[in-house]
C-alpha cells in the first residue's frame, strides 16, 4: 500500500502521515488507531511490533 492510500484510508492528511514518519508530529492515539485499521492491523499487534522493532535497534547501536 502506498503512502497516500494509507493516509487516505486512515482519513488524514498526507501530510500529517509524513510528518509522523519524519518524527516532526508525535500521532495521536485516535491516529495510531486509524492507520491500524487502515492496515488491518490490531492495535495491540501494532505496539508489539513497534516494541520489538524498538528493542532490534538498541541492540543494533547501543548507547556509548
Amino acid at each position: 500500500m502506498s503512502k497516500s492510500a494509507l493516509a487516505d484510508f486512515a482519513a488524514m492528511q498526507r501530510k500529517y502521515l509524513f510528518e509522523i514518519e519524519q518524527g516532526e508530529k508525535r500521532p495521536t492515539v485516535n491516529a495510531i488507531f486509524s492507520l491500524c485499521e487502515a492496515l488491518q492491523v490490531e492495535p495491540d499487534e501494532f505496539f508489539r511490533q513497534v516494541v520489538a522493532r524498538m528493542k532490534a535497534l538498541q541492540k543494533e547501536s547501543p548507547r556509548q
